[in-house]
Parts: C-alpha cells; sequence; structure tokens
C-alpha cells in the first residue's frame, strides 16, 4: 500500500504570522493607552483584551476568528484614517499593523476548509 502525499502548503506560515502580528499590535496599542494614562475607559481595555483569544482561535483555524479578526483590523484602519486627534507616527503604525495582518489574512485563506452548501 502506498501512502498518498500530503499536500505541501505554500504559505502556510502566514496564518501564525496574522495571528502573532494581530497579537503584537493589541500589545502596543494598549501600551500606549496605559502609558498616556487613559485608563478612565476600562472597558476600552477589556474590549482589546478580547483579541487575543480570537489570535488563540484564528490559530485552531476557527472561521469566526479570521472573520472576527478580518473585520477588526478594517475597523483599526478606518478609525486611523479618520478618527481625530491621533498622533501622525501612531497613525502610520496602526494601519501598517492592520494592512499587514489584512494582507497575511488573505494570504492564509488557502489554509482554511471549503464550505459548500447542503445538497438536496
Amino acid at each position: 500500500m502506498v501512502d498518498e502525499p500530503t499536500p505541501v502548503h505554500e504559505r502556510a506560515w502566514t496564518l501564525p504570522a496574522a495571528a502573532a502580528l494581530a497579537a503584537v499590535e493589541v500589545t502596543v496599542t494598549i501600551s500606549v493607552l496605559l502609558f498616556d494614562n487613559r485608563l478612565a475607559r476600562p472597558a476600552f481595555l477589556v474590549v482589546l483584551i478580547l483579541k487575543y483569544p480570537i489570535c488563540w482561535m484564528l490559530l485552531r483555524r476557527q472561521a469566526w476568528a479570521f472573520l472576527a479578526l478580518l473585520l477588526w483590523e478594517f475597523t483599526v484602519g478606518f478609525t486611523a484614517l479618520l478618527a481625530p486627534r491621533i498622533a501622525l507616527p501612531l497613525r502610520v503604525v496602526e494601519l501598517a499593523f492592520a494592512g499587514s495582518v489584512i494582507a497575511l489574512l488573505f494570504g492564509s485563506t488557502h489554509l482554511f476548509p471549503r464550505t459548500q452548501l447542503p445538497r438536496r
């Protein structure tokens, strides 16, 4: 009996890279908020901390985590472009993070199983 070769994915590194970069991004954001003494809104920090489990579930190839992180990063990019009173260097850093994570996520779509509608 001959074993069939397992398919090798060329860009299998993109999914862990997207999760790691997203986790680094939220860590930097939390650090900036803590350094800037913006602790008046602890609910905002709780929302940011919720990104860590999403990154973890992305590594487990959960489709909902892929979609949640994609939506999160598009929101970060949109906010970095249009929000008032954000310093230009911080805007550039956030746009670079968000753009990189989005590109890595789109580069890792082939790692998720294909979905099909049920047949009648």
